[in-house]
């Protein structure tokens, strides 16, 4: 019941919730929800105490901030979603019990495939929307959401790096390199930066992980972007040339999309450090002008920034805490597994959320950034249950 009650509001519109004056209401039911099921699931489960600290101090956070901008009478609830990761932290206590790592990692893995292969057919039979970048350039949207798309493309070679290194069929490898090859394909149609900048940090750590020496990394490493760049060079002579104009030819006014500026214009706007303009606040001002905005005003794609901005000091402490846990959970695994399929499966997530988190809006979309969140503390869970299984922990 108090689950229930705490995702209800997750799901109201914002138009909605202010037509009829109810953001407030919707806002304490959030957080009366959680506080009873933070209460419930502590004493209810063996959680070790280091994790309730970090839960009830970030949700403090919250509430200060929501104490903050119900005062100055504005609230946008939307900004508060993150609480819903806070939740996913109250699963460390024993659902490792439930999974194994190589159950996870399939399910994960033929979900992207379907993805891919749905994704791609829909662009062979014409579904795809040719997008208009001023007149700098054209993005190829084969889903309705440029940059989602493509990361998820990114996602999917590296989940497929961690079956071919695990494989020894010559035939399921050759599949997996051209499902990969199609990934990237798309990924250069949509034109995004991003998803290439992760590849490119993942392609370091997956060198690092397997040889455990630097030199030996950094020569495999090389190998790897070699070949990336044979196949962008191929690409962009006989099949496209705008991802190289993307990458390499914009002049430093356009290489940001006008990022930089929008970062500068709403830290001007914002008027205090400590509250912040409001979680959500943002979002809520592209939505009031329809989503018709001037290049300054668009979003800073920066996490950081974005939750300064929004939430002021509390704001940036918060998100800092909440990324940090995460980074280090990652870092504990990739470091330390010996479970190879695992610990390139972090590695994946780490470099996702690690860039998206700097060069774009990580939590605009809650739902791609709760499976990231959630499907690293599986991991950790089961990495954990392995280890006091062995006899290794000593906690």
């Amino acid at each position: 019941m108090l689950f229930i009650l705490l995702i209800v509001p997750v799901f109201i519109s914002q138009s909605l919730a202010s037509k009829y004056g109810i953001q407030s209401v919707l806002m304490i039911v959030y957080f009366s929800s959680f506080s009873l099921l933070l209460l419930t699931l502590f004493y209810s489960f063996k959680l070790r105490k280091k994790h309730f600290f970090i839960i009830a101090a970030m949700f403090s956070m919250l509430v200060v901030l929501f104490c903050i901008d119900f005062s100055d009478g504005f609230i946008s609830y939307k900004g508060y979603k993150v609480i819903l990761l806070l939740f996913s932290l109250l699963i460390l206590h024993n659902l490792s019990n439930y999974f194994s790592t190589e159950r996870l990692c399939a399910s994960i893995f033929f979900i992207f495939l379907i993805y891919i292969v749905v994704s791609f057919l829909s662009h062979l039979l014409g579904n795809t929307n040719i997008v208009n970048v001023g007149s700098l350039y054209i993005r190829y949207d084969l889903t309705g959401s440029v940059t989602a798309h493509a990361v998820l493309c990114s996602l999917y070679i590296m989940f497929s790096s961690a079956y071919y290194l695990k494989f020894k069929s010559n035939v399921k490898r050759l599949a997996l390199v051209a499902s990969s090859f199609v990934s990237l394909y798309m990924i250069f149609l949509t034109g995004n930066r991003q998803s290439l900048i992760i590849l490119i940090l993942f392609g370091f750590i997956l060198a690092y992980q397997q040889t455990k020496q630097i030199n030996k990394s950094l020569f495999y490493f090389s190998i790897f972007i070699t070949l990336f760049m044979i196949f962008f060079i191929l690409f962009t002579l006989y099949v496209d040339s705008n991802m190289y104009y993307r990458v390499f030819n914009l002049n430093s006014d356009d290489v940001m999309s006008g990022r930089g500026v929008s970062v500068l214009f709403w830290l001007d706007k914002s008027s205090t450090i400590f509250g912040g303009l409001g979680l959500g606040y943002i979002a809520q001002y592209g939505e009031l002008y329809g989503g018709i905005l001037e290049t300054y005003e668009n979003f800073p794609h920066n996490e950081y920034i974005r939750f300064y901005i929004e939430g002021g000091i509390l704001g940036l402490v918060f998100i800092v805490t909440l990324l940090f846990v995460f980074f280090k959970l990652c870092f504990e695994i990739i470091k330390n597994d010996e479970n190879n399929l695992r610990a390139i499966y972090v590695s994946a997530f780490f470099s996702v959320v690690f860039i998206m988190s700097i060069f774009d809006n990580l939590f605009f979309d809650m739902y791609k950034s709760n499976f990231y969140y959630l499907s690293v503390i599986l991991f950790w869970s089961l990495y954990r249950k392995e280890l006091v299984q062995s006899g290794i922990s000593k906690t």
